[in-house]
């Protein structure tokens, strides 16, 4: 997988999900410098996300890898909160499916229980990869489960 650096530090490279060719450390000094109101346009996409055309945004929120747009209008805007989040965390946020699922583990998550995340029937709304700790005499696995609500980790080990 070839890895890419930053366009405007040219020091840190890019999580390998991340859309665009800013780094998360340098995207608050485009958000400042971007337009107000409570919503993105494409050009100012283009410039959090260091992209050379509109067409490269809209292909980018076509394949899930942008927060979703504003539905229901022919312009493309995107909210700002959740574009703000996305890049300064360095995280890609997942469009979560709505539903009554939803609603159950975003209520759990906001009272900071993640016990939720053991269960199978929430799925879609964790990551998890496996894990496997290599101590001197001892091999433990399990896996790692992360909440795409906070991006809360837990550790669960078999």
């Amino acid at each position: 997988m070839i890895k890419k650096l930053c366009i405007k530090c040219k020091v840190r490279y890019l999580p390998a999900d991340f859309p665009g060719n800013i780094c998360p450390a340098c995207a608050p000094e485009r958000i400042d410098k971007t337009g107000e109101g409570p919503h993105y346009d494409v050009a100012d996409m283009m410039n959090l996300l260091g992209l050379e055309s509109g067409e490269q945004v809209r292909r980018l929120a076509r394949q899930g890898k942008l927060p979703e747009r504003i539905p229901l209008i022919r312009k493309c805007l995107w909210d700002k909160a959740a574009v703000d989040e996305m890049l300064r965390s360095g995280r890609l946020i997942h469009q979560l499916p709505q539903g009554p699922r939803y609603s159950k583990a975003l209520a759990m998550c906001k009272k900071a229980d993640h016990s939720w995340m053991e269960d199978e029937e929430y799925a879609g709304f964790y990551e998890s990869e496996p894990r496997v700790d290599k101590g001197t005499n001892t091999l433990t696995v399990g896996y790692k489960y992360v909440c795409r609500f906070c991006g809360y980790e837990k550790n669960i080990y078999i």
